[in-house]
């Protein structure tokens, strides 16, 4: 299985919870830009975070190629191949992020470019979102022919997972639940 991951940012949650899925595509305009096509706000800082919350995680650093960096972890034989400095949805291709699920974690699908979402969603079978996302990223655009899992984060203060840290494969599965095949 393969997964797709548009703003993926330093997120490892979906990777650590769906271990079924081997190969991860993900897309992020950062370190250049935190807004897609929009240079407002830089994060000189992004590659070495993203490499120390991969370590974190059990995923390794094993090639670079301009912008596309891929990381393996051994112990789930999982592949990462992140795109970064990459605009979305400009520079998806659905031959070359054909993939079996969607991610859309706090990534507004609808915020650039709504000419895009009737073929995203019909590219992807799984949706995979979690409770911090607003339903209305998927909700319009999801179809009866997908599935859908939701990764739950606590409601409290339990685990901050924003901090890089705190970003490790043990907080992801001791504090964060999924649910899967819900009904919509």
């Amino acid at each position: 299985m393969s997964a797709f991951y548009p703003g993926a940012g330093t997120d490892l949650t979906p990777p650590i919870l769906f271990p079924e899925i081997k190969t991860w595509y993900y897309m992020d305009s950062q370190p250049r830009s935190e807004y897609g096509a929009y240079p407002i706000l830089s994060r000189p800082t992004f590659i070495n975070i993203l490499d120390q919350t991969m370590t974190q995680c059990d995923f390794e650093l094993s090639d670079v190629k301009g912008d596309l960096r891929t990381y393996y972890s051994p112990s789930t034989q999982q592949t990462i191949y992140y795109e970064t400095n990459t605009n979305f949805p400009e520079d998806w291709n659905r031959a070359k992020h054909k993939a079996d699920a969607l991610v859309l974690c706090g990534y507004d699908i609808h915020s650039n470019n709504t000419r895009i979402v009737t073929a995203l969603f019909s590219s992807y079978s799984h949706i995979i979102t979690d409770n911090l996302t607003v339903d209305t990223v998927w909700k319009n655009d999801i179809r009866p022919t997908h599935t859908l899992s939701q990764m739950n984060y606590p409601k409290d203060d339990s685990f901050s997972y924003w901090i890089t840290e705190e970003e490790t494969a043990e907080n992801i599965r001791k504090h964060v639940t999924v649910e899967r095949d819900l009904k919509w």
